[in-house]
């Protein structure tokens, strides 16, 4: 810049920062909600299924009438995992963004 040249107005890095914070939040929750969500979609089908899973969320036990109906309950099963391991992965992912933003403001 030359010394009489005019310079032209240089926005505010804050004001930046805050709307980036602002719509991470709002990403936030969107996933959380999502997460929400997929949870109930996951008791619902469980209790109507009647699903007994281990803490990795492996099928033990299902109660079906139809005799070849558990492969199709176990497939639909680990569609649900997939998509609730894939929200999480999301949720994780702007949560520490946000906290990334939050704490360089």
């Amino acid at each position: 810049m030359w010394l009489f040249e005019k310079s032209e107005p240089v926005e505010s890095p804050c004001c930046c920062m805050m709307s980036r914070e602002e719509s991470l939040h709002a990403e936030l929750r969107e996933a959380r909600a999502g997460l929400a969500t997929i949870d109930e979609a996951m008791k619902t089908f469980r209790k109507e299924h009647s699903i007994v899973t281990d803490s990795f969320g492996r099928v033990l036990r299902v109660q079906t009438s139809e005799l070849g109906g558990r492969a199709e309950i176990e497939t639909a099963w680990k569609q649900l995992l997939t998509r609730r391991d894939t929200a999480h992965a999301r949720f994780t992912e702007v949560l520490k963004e946000w906290a990334d933003a939050k704490e360089a403001k």
